[in-house]
């Protein structure tokens, strides 16, 4: 069974707190995310309230370090959560090769449409 999936890149001048009603969620403390901007210089971002996963897109960040959950049924993703660190991991093959220049580091990645193929 390989995984893949599409992902969207969010480069943000500030990732402001996340609106969550369901208390079930599990959402990273707030921080200032530092990044380097070119050899000598840094840019700070404050990081609020986000999810690690929520409604099946899971958020990252630079130095995340956590197991993600994927709820297979019919050979589709069902349902995506927030796992314990350690768990076992299965390599991602995207099978496509792109690059890209941003004029900026990039604050969040975002990987939504988690797939089975």
């Amino acid at each position: 069974m390989n995984f893949s999936f599409r992902s969207t890149v969010l480069a943000l001048a500030a990732v402001t707190n996340f609106a969550m009603a369901d208390e079930s969620v599990v959402l990273r403390e707030p921080y200032t995310l530092r990044l380097h901007q070119d050899k000598t210089h840094y840019v700070e971002y404050p990081v609020g309230k986000v999810p690690f996963v929520h409604n099946g897109s899971v958020y990252l960040f630079k130095d995340d370090y956590f197991g993600v959950n994927l709820d297979v049924q019919n050979d589709a993703v069902a349902a995506v959560s927030k796992g314990p660190v350690g768990t076992s991991i299965i390599p991602v093959q995207a099978g496509l090769v792109n690059f890209e220049s941003w004029p900026h580091p990039i604050a969040q990645l975002v990987l939504t449409k988690l797939a089975v193929k």
